[in-house]
């Protein structure tokens, strides 16, 4: 099980012909993208209730899963932010390479990408054509637009042409293979004012990218979600969220009073023997779902 992670009653849901589920449990709830098996394709995005709004900031926290088949793992998933035209039935089978994002594997044939997308792809599988650009072998995270020609480059030869992928900002996973049987930390955030993506996964260094909303997506409203597939060779794919962007506000005020006359101790001095009352209150705000089941947690630290 990962570390934490959230229920998403309505948060999000499965496009006709998917092989994706939504594992349900008492405490939160499984996304599986891929099973461990041969030839599947997967996709989830959020249901119309839950659009990404790039006019605000946001931050979204989950474990990743990729399975425990080391070198032979397949193909692996992607991170996607879409206002392609089938919305959130956007779905795409086709070659394991694609991670049921990208554009076709195949010299200069085009037309079976997410349009109008940015993705963040978790490689499982190194393909000696499609990753030209990567080391060989190497498991690999990477990003760009999958709807765009210019993140395909089209290699002819006299025999055996062919595509590879443009790769930006690769990072490579330190224990060389990413389907390890551990849940990996990723975290997106969203500077709306610097229209700038942040991700970061593990403690791997964080990757900044300026993104042109009007050119990429065509819009403010965008959906997004996980893609992925597997092929010959295959892993199971998975995410657990921690943390949903306006899936739930709250706000919390802490102070400390001297109990003799309720009045606030910041910035004054305190004196053995002193009482102190020690207060925090907590307040939902607004939300797409209800808040339930509040409980406060704070570390105090050693006064020593």
């Amino acid at each position: 099980m990962p570390p934490a992670g959230i229920k998403l009653t309505d948060v999000f849901q499965v496009p006709s012909g998917a092989n994706s589920s939504v594992i349900e449990s008492d405490d939160l709830d499984i996304v599986e993208i891929t099973a461990d098996r041969k030839n599947q394709a997967g996709a989830i995005w959020n249901t119309d209730g839950n659009m990404m709004d790039l006019t605000k900031d946001f931050k979204t926290s989950m474990y990743l899963y990729f399975g425990d088949r080391g070198e032979k793992a397949a193909d692996g998933m992607a991170f996607v932010m879409q206002a392609d035209k089938n919305k959130n039935k956007a779905f795409r089978t086709g070659e394991g390479a694609r991670l049921g994002v990208w554009d076709s594997a195949s010299y200069k044939d085009f037309g079976m990408a997410i349009m109008n997308s940015f993705a963040v792809e978790f490689d499982t599988h190194y393909n000696s054509e499609f990753d030209a650009a990567i080391p060989k072998g190497k498991n690999h995270i990477a990003w760009g637009y999958p709807g765009k020609k210019s993140t395909y480059h089209d290699e002819w030869k006299l025999i055996g042409s062919y595509r590879w992928l443009n790769h930006e900002d690769p990072i490579f996973p330190k224990n060389n293979y990413l389907s390890d049987g551990k849940w990996h930390h990723f975290v997106v955030k969203w500077d709306a004012e610097r229209s700038t993506l942040t991700y970061q996964f593990d403690t791997m260094r964080t990757i900044s990218i300026p993104i042109d909303v009007k050119d990429v997506f065509g819009t403010s409203q965008v959906y997004w979600g996980f893609t992925g597939s597997t092929g010959s060779d295959y892993a199971n794919n998975r995410v657990v969220f921690e943390e949903i962007p306006e899936l739930l506000e709250g706000e919390t005020k802490e102070k400390i009073v001297d109990q003799r006359d309720g009045k606030s101790i910041e910035g004054k001095e305190v004196h053995a023997e002193d009482v102190l009352t020690y207060e925090i209150d907590t307040q939902y705000l607004k939300g797409k779902t209800a808040w339930k089941d509040v409980f406060l947690k704070k570390k105090i630290e050693s006064l020593r």
